[in-house]
């Protein structure tokens, strides 16, 4: 592990004293990990917190947020879109960037002699040495509470084996705990040293509130494992179901999550961020209830398509919108869709065979029976 810096009980990446026009800044580094286990916009609530906390701890401060793992340009345009109110002058680059004040949203603020070193910290949390399978485990347990181990497999992208034995290795160091149903099935759910641990990582301060790390429907992680819920279940195992369509020679998945919460104004069941045909795309999908009528239906799909084209426009990266559900739920999607937008491919199906999927068609809405 490389040696932080502390402000307080803020930890940072990195710290530097730039010369720049007007003399020399007060610049702190945080290194962001795109494939961390948090969409962009959650992790720009919290980041935008501790940004605040510095601004007043250190008045003269700037903000670095240096990102890596980026594939593509999605993940750092919604990241610094998210970040709105740091209270101080930050910037929001490729981690390879070089120091540039004009990336900054503002001048950062620059003293005419260096700004004192703060202190340096070296972790000795065992957290921070673990190899990286580990820890996107003990973060992808923080986000879901309670989860089956294929659930977290499919979030972090690995064989249910190795998932399994890393969930058992966080369980016999403490970080999260089995339980064991009548059914003889097992579940997880993280323990309070491994929420701390896990936020940590993430770099947010002991204390600090971080609602926004949950799946956004299921503010308190109240998953009710023991009961499967196939709407919950169809959301965590996205990933899974793309990986088995027919189309999947096609797919790159570099991260996904379950309830996101989207700057416009909807939360959609989960997403997917990858490629698709070679080009940066992201993967939304929306499971319909069987508990509403043909007419909420309707309405409901409106929304989310309109929601969906809205996104579009804010980032200019293809979306293949899916809708899974039972085979009536489906019959409400006749004749919704419009002209759809040549960056948007429609795709339904039902949910009764896993990862039967129609292959997606730019500008079309595609059904299968």
């Amino acid at each position: 592990m490389h040696r932080m810096y502390r402000v307080d009980d803020l930890l940072f990446d990195g710290w530097y004293s730039h010369a720049v026009a007007g003399g020399f800044t007060d610049t702190f580094e945080l290194y962001i990990d795109a494939l961390c286990g948090l969409p962009p916009h959650d992790y720009a609530q919290a980041l935008e917190t501790i940004g605040r906390r510095l601004g007043r701890l250190r008045p003269r401060a700037s903000l670095w947020f240096r990102v890596h793992n980026l594939r593509g340009r999605w993940y750092l345009e919604a990241l610094r879109d998210g970040l709105q109110n740091t209270g101080v002058s930050f910037a929001v680059t490729p981690f390879e960037e070089k120091f540039d004040p004009l990336r900054f949203t503002f001048w950062p603020v620059a003293d005419r002699v260096p700004s004192p070193k703060p202190p340096a910290y070296l972790p000795e949390e065992p957290y921070w040495g673990w190899v990286r399978s580990k820890r996107l485990m003990l973060q992808a347990m923080a986000r879901l509470g309670r989860a089956y181990t294929r659930e977290v497999a499919s979030m972090v992208q690995l064989g249910r084996t190795q998932a399994y034995n890393l969930l058992v290795s966080l369980e016999q160091e403490g970080w999260v705990e089995r339980m064991v149903l009548e059914d003889g099935y097992d579940y997880w759910q993280i323990r309070r040293k491994g929420l701390s641990a896990a936020l940590r990582l993430w770099r947010i301060p002991p204390g600090q509130d971080f609602e926004e790390r949950h799946e956004r429907e299921n503010p308190q992680a109240t998953h009710h494992v023991g009961r499967v819920s196939k709407h919950n279940r169809t959301k965590r195992l996205w990933r899974d179901w793309l990986m088995s369509a027919s189309f999947r020679s096609q797919v790159v998945i570099y991260a996904v999550w379950s309830e996101v919460a989207l700057p416009v104004n909807t939360i959609c069941d989960a997403l997917a961020w990858g490629e698709y045909e070679g080009r940066e795309t992201l993967f939304w999908l929306e499971v319909l209830s069987s508990k509403k009528n043909r007419e909420n239906l309707r309405y409901d799909v409106v929304s989310k398509s309109n929601a969906v084209a809205a996104y579009l426009g804010m980032y200019g990266v293809p979306i293949i919108l899916a809708f899974l559900g039972q085979k009536w739920t489906l019959g409400a999607l006749g004749g919704v869709f419009g002209r759809i937008p040549k960056e948007i491919a429609v795709i339904a199906a039902p949910w009764t065979h896993f990862g039967r999927l129609p292959t997606p068609k730019w500008g079309d809405f595609q059904y299968l029976v």
